[in-house]
């Protein structure tokens, strides 16, 4: 399965985490961001992984 994941700048580390548990387990995980700690806005990011899912290059999304 192909998850999507993406997060604000609040969320990098856990999402970091995600990530590699997901790895672990298996499944393949395309990260939209956000790539650091730095000031970013979320809906920006919320937004580029709810059009992967719509247009299904991805059949899962987790949003942080």
């Amino acid at each position: 399965m192909k998850i999507g994941i993406a997060s604000d700048h609040a969320a990098y580390n856990e999402k970091s985490e995600i990530v590699k548990f997901l790895n672990e387990k298996g499944y393949e995980v395309i990260d939209y961001g956000c790539d650091s700690e730095n000031s970013v806005d979320y809906p920006d990011y919320a937004h580029i992984l709810s059009k992967k899912i719509v247009t299904e290059e991805v059949e899962k999304g987790i949003l942080i």
